[in-house]
């Protein structure tokens, strides 16, 4: 009788384990499938990118899509040039010294002849002097001509230290304003900043906004997006090569943001690499 008892518990403890072990969770770390598939995927993805680029190139990128919550990123947190792309953060913060009433955009500003920067991109090095604009034709200048003498001027007016702490406040921890250096992420920031306005009013938003579509530079980032999107950007240009551009890309109803920086490749190389991250993010 013993025996037959003794024969019942063992089978009992013997179901209950299997029991525990079919529906008991496992111990230790888990890897959610979804997470570990995006992973994988993201890894393919920069492998066959590094292998396409030209010996010796670098690019820095970091998007995302807002809709899906894809991102992508590569070398994203390394410092490199911002060029022109800080553009954006100045045309930002000077539109807000107008939105709080601290300066008046249509007040007419005349630039010394000594101001005035005579390199690189923009039409005012080319204008007969005086060289008289508002604040609003230059900031327009800035965003849709990447006009240097006007980035100059407008850096003036809101001044170099002011800027140091509105970039802080926007996020952009690893921007340095002085020397000029950001990485693609803190640029990725200023993208979605720029886009959800960051408390400027609804007008003087939407007037940024269109300053930056249909620019003068629609070689890089939008050249080879579909006809439907509709892009807001900011390109820079490094005197070592550098070929960068920021934006927002707004395409069946869904927000990409997109912060692309590089070096060792031309700007219809840089379109190509726009596309696939584009694509990459719609997947």
């Amino acid at each position: 009788m013993k025996n037959i008892r003794r024969k019942r518990s063992i089978i009992l403890l013997l179901a209950i384990c299997l029991v525990s072990l079919v529906f008991s969770p496992p111990s230790g770390p888990t890897v959610a499938t979804g997470d570990s598939s995006a992973a994988e995927s993201e890894n393919a993805f920069k492998i066959d990118l590094a292998h396409t680029l030209p010996a010796g190139a670098r690019v820095n990128i970091a998007a995302k899509n807002t809709y899906s919550g894809a991102s992508l990123s590569f070398a994203e947190d390394k410092t490199v040039d911002a060029t022109s792309t800080i553009k954006l953060a100045l045309a930002m913060e000077l539109y807000q010294q107008a939105d709080e009433g601290k300066i008046k955009l249509d007040e007419v500003v005349t630039i010394p002849t000594g101001s005035v920067q005579r390199y690189g991109t923009g039409p005012i090095q080319f204008d007969p002097a005086p060289y008289r604009y508002t604040w609003r034709k230059l900031t327009e200048l800035m965003l849709r001509n990447s006009d240097n003498t006007a980035a100059y001027v407008i850096a003036g007016k809101v001044s170099m230290e002011s800027h140091k702490q509105y970039v802080k406040k926007l996020g952009m921890n690893k921007t340095d304003v002085y020397n000029n250096t950001t990485t693609a992420r803190d640029m990725l920031v200023l993208a979605q900043k720029f886009d959800e306005g960051n408390g400027l009013s609804a007008p003087l938003h939407e007037e940024l906004l269109s300053y930056t579509k249909d620019t003068q530079f629609e070689d890089r980032l939008p050249k080879q997006l579909p006809s439907g999107a509709v892009v807001y950007h900011k390109t820079g240009d490094g005197f070592d090569g550098a070929i960068n551009d920021v934006g927002i890309v707004k395409y069946d109803g869904k927000t990409l943001y997109i912060a692309l920086f590089s070096d060792g490749i031309n700007a219809s190389e840089v379109s190509k690499v726009s596309r696939r991250v584009f694509s990459f993010l719609q997947e």
